[in-house]
């Protein structure tokens, strides 16, 4: 299946950034072809956790469920999604302790279409791009709101 990763460092620690990154509800704020984001827990923290995701993209609107398929606390969150014939989508959400104030978030993409040699010319010619535009986006409002994030409080 193609893959591809995206990353982006921020200014904050490791723990405050998991906490923010573990909740999908806030899908609707980083992502512009998300339209809402349902049936979704507070956070993912549990294998088999699943929430469905509105999407609007290329003219159509699609219903995805995704399901919550491997994660380890501090470390990494893997979902699998499909909108149906033939195309599904694993993402795998890291984060990297880079010192104790800077975190490096990570975004693994694998994806499959259908239809063979056709679904990897189609992916080449456009979708991987899409798809790549859509992932730095992501992580681009990801880093603003957890930069612009107060703090919290020591001792408190």
């Amino acid at each position: 299946m193609p893959t591809f990763s995206r990353s982006v460092d921020v200014d904050r620690p490791l723990a405050e950034v998991w906490d923010i990154w573990t909740d999908v509800r806030i899908l609707p704020d980083l992502s512009p072809n998300t339209t809402a984001v349902l049936d979704a827990p507070e956070r993912l923290t549990d294998v088999g956790q699943t929430f469905r995701q509105v999407v609007h993209a290329v003219g159509r609107c699609f219903d995805v469920t995704w399901k919550v398929t491997s994660v380890a606390d501090r470390d990494h969150l893997t979902i699998h999604g499909s909108v149906g014939l033939g195309v599904s989508q694993t993402l795998t959400e890291r984060v990297t302790s880079l010192s104790p104030t800077r975190t490096r978030l990570t975004i693994d993409v694998e994806y499959k279409l259908p239809f063979g040699p056709l679904g990897r010319l189609a992916s080449k010619l456009g979708v991987e791009q899409l798809a790549r535009r859509e992932t730095t986006t992501i992580l681009d409002r990801l880093a603003a709101i957890i930069e612009s994030a107060p703090a919290p409080v020591a001792g408190g």
